[in-house]
């Protein structure tokens, strides 16, 4: 699964209508949806003569799309892979678009890995955000893609209109019941363009803090590792490079993944703390993570009254903190 992606992207093609939440022009920096002749001329570009990575189509909802048009961007992913220039293809799809023909089409040209965008589980979510579809479809389609040895990724997104902690948790719960292979988790923005915008601006929608997203997406990556399930990534896939544009609200950080991260470290280091100890060991890689976003475990360490050190061991194996004489694990990947 350790594979170079190498991403088409197709902003709103094929939806059959528009979340409450999205505005793929901005999550995906592409403006029009490239032909076939186009994604072609993209692929060549951008893989190399050899290889063993994976082409992805991703935005709008691929198996939405018409038949021939998405027979055309198969066989130019297929072309790739008859040349050894790539050994597989993914895409993400709505729940609802997913049968057998379509599953069929796709295995043939060398697909191997699809990613439903549930974001939740429980239908009041569902409704309230305008998928127009229910959690049963999410259900049902994950095990279709499962029968057919594929590799299931789902998508999730808390902190939406009529969701909850305990709402996120359950929805989490279910993706990994459902057998997925790896995880997304993204956090709800407000992003400027979409109904979720007006929603509020008028007052009638709160989206989560960082810090409470940083908190409630801890619980939930916490949950996947212990079952071993990648999160491949947290938080929205902005462009921070130059600035960010078109977010009016929302748990938006650049390294929101590492503040996830370093709340688990930060979480057991404290409990530690309570008990009088305040040095500990980490594996050189993790580190950055241990000590926090700029520090800040460190700080909030010595809020406690602590005076903690954080050292780096090779003597301690990756996702291990060392505390005295004994090891706890800490639950990372």
């Amino acid at each position: 699964m350790n594979r170079s992606i190498y991403p088409v992207f197709l902003p709103f093609a094929g939806c059959k209508g528009r979340c409450i939440f999205c505005q793929q022009h901005s999550l995906t920096g592409s403006q029009s949806v490239p032909a076939p002749a186009e994604a072609q001329l993209m692929l060549e570009a951008m893989l190399p003569s050899a290889g063993l990575g994976e082409i992805a189509f991703y935005g709008g909802s691929f198996f939405d799309l018409e038949v021939g048009l998405r027979q055309a961007y198969l066989e130019v992913a297929g072309s790739f892979i008859a040349q050894g220039r790539a050994s597989s293809i993914r895409a993400s799809v709505r729940p609802d678009s997913v049968d057998s023909d379509c599953l069929d089409q796709f295995v043939y040209y060398g697909g191997q890995t699809l990613e439903l965008g549930c974001q939740s589980f429980d239908d009041r979510v569902l409704l309230a955000c305008g998928r127009g579809h229910d959690a049963r479809s999410s259900r049902e389609s994950a095990v279709l893609i499962k029968a057919r040895g594929l590799f299931l990724g789902i998508q999730l997104m808390p902190g939406l209109p009529a969701g909850s902690d305990d709402e996120a948790r359950l929805s989490l719960r279910t993706a990994l019941e459902l057998g997925a292979d790896f995880l997304r988790i993204y956090p709800a923005l407000v992003l400027e363009g979409t109904a979720l915008a007006e929603q509020y601006r008028m007052g009638h929608y709160d989206p989560l803090s960082l810090d409470a997203a940083v908190d409630l997406v801890a619980d939930l990556y916490a949950m996947a590792n212990q079952q071993s399930v990648a999160v491949i990534r947290m938080g929205a896939p902005l462009d921070f490079s130059s600035g960010v544009s078109g977010v009016l609200a929302g748990p938006v950080h650049p390294a929101f993944g590492q503040l996830v991260r370093s709340r688990l470290w930060v979480r057991t280091m404290e409990l530690y703390c309570r008990q009088g100890f305040d040095e500990f060991r980490v594996n050189p890689a993790d580190l950055s993570d241990a000590q926090g976003h700029r520090k800040e475990n460190l700080l909030r360490l010595s809020a406690m009254e602590r005076s903690p050190v954080i050292i780096a061991s090779t003597q301690v194996r990756r996702g291990s903190l060392q505390v005295a004489d004994q090891t706890s694990q800490v639950i990372l990947g």
